[in-house]
């Protein structure tokens, strides 16, 4: 961290070095503070200086300037002690960057400032009693200043932890794990919006018969049930496949980027189900529990190019395959979707 406090007169020499951290970075008096800058910056400073007035209140530099040789860049405020000299207070850009926090270290050192020139009013550094006194004011309203900004970087990290989780939250189920509600779709947008042109299949799936392990095991068997379930369809050989928790007992399962999709294709995702989810029953604590599931398969690309009638039709299809027995799959047909929406209607 860089900082210093000198004096200098109006003319840009220094006058005191009260402190400077690294000591390097101030030359010793009876140089010219404007020769910390580089040459194009050195007409704005002295600009800056010559438009400060005794009545002038603590004036912040607008911007960063560069420390010639240091590779460094420092922003200061200036207040004026007399006529002809002025306070300088310099400073790292960390300090003064325009955050949320910016207007708590400006409030800051404007009392740093503020003390340091009735400071001066009162004693003008004739001892070194009055020298130690300064030094300590000095390294209080520094000490004060690191704390806070410790303790605002503290809030902050606080804060993004807060943020992180509760962005979990809304992205992972609580329970399983995969995409939850909250998130799926945008996840899905956003898989189509990286494959453009590309195909992909949503298989709704939900768990035949689930009630039942609630209403026979109790609600937390029934929990690891679906646990298990979802470390199951994990265990399946697709890449690029988006799984989620849509509710309760229904999951979803969004394989992306494909180049073409036919009957054959579906009946492959029907078997990789039946290979590493319904393989054997799932056991829960003590308990073994078959496992059926029904689902049902609509294509993006080919049935539709809207998510929400996507996730329409894979539903539709979902509950052919249950009203045809269950524990089976079912690929959307328009043609039954359009018939049953007309008996709805009627």
């Amino acid at each position: 961290m860089i900082h210093f406090l000198i004096t200098i007169e109006r003319t840009g020499m220094i006058c005191d070095v009260r402190w400077s951290q690294p000591a390097y970075i101030v030359p010793a008096v009876d140089h010219s503070f404007f020769d910390l800058f580089s040459s194009e910056e050195r007409p704005e400073l002295i600009q800056l200086f010559d438009s400060i007035t005794p009545e002038s209140d603590v004036l912040h530099c607008g911007r960063p300037l560069s420390l010639v040789g240091h590779g460094a860049t420092v922003r200061f405020c200036v207040l004026p002690l007399e006529e002809t000299r002025f306070l300088v207070f310099g400073a790292d850009t960390l300090l003064f960057d325009e955050n949320s926090n910016a207007s708590e270290y400006k409030s800051i050192i404007n009392r740093f400032m503020q003390i340091n020139r009735e400071l001066h009013k009162k004693i003008k550094f004739d001892n070194s009693e009055a020298t130690r006194y300064q030094f300590e004011n000095i390294q209080f309203l520094n000490n004060e200043l690191t704390n806070t900004r410790r303790n605002l970087e503290k809030a902050n990290a606080q804060l993004k932890r807060l943020n992180e989780d509760l962005s979990n939250r809304l992205v992972k189920d609580a329970l399983t794990g995969l995409v939850s509600r909250y998130q799926y779709r945008a996840e899905i947008e956003l898989a189509i919006k990286k494959n453009p042109g590309k195909l992909g299949v949503f298989t709704f799936v939900d768990i035949d018969a689930f009630k039942q392990v609630n209403d026979t095991f109790g609600h937390r068997v029934g929990d690891g049930y679906l646990i298990a379930f979802a470390d199951r369809l994990r265990s399946l050989p697709f890449t690029d496949t988006i799984l989620m928790r849509i509710s309760g007992d229904e999951f979803g399962l969004f394989t992306y980027g494909l180049p073409d999709v036919n009957d054959e294709d579906i009946a492959d995702l029907w078997a990789a189900l039946q290979t590493h989810v319904l393989r054997e029953p799932v056991v829960v604590e003590t308990h073994e529990i078959p496992i059926s599931i029904s689902a049902g398969m609509a294509v993006f690309g080919i049935d539709t190019e809207e998510i929400y009638d996507l996730i329409e039709y894979a539903d539709f299809a979902m509950y052919q395959a249950k009203r045809n027995g269950k524990n089976r799959y079912s690929r959307f047909d328009p043609s039954e979707y359009e018939r049953e929406k007309g008996e709805w209607a009627n």
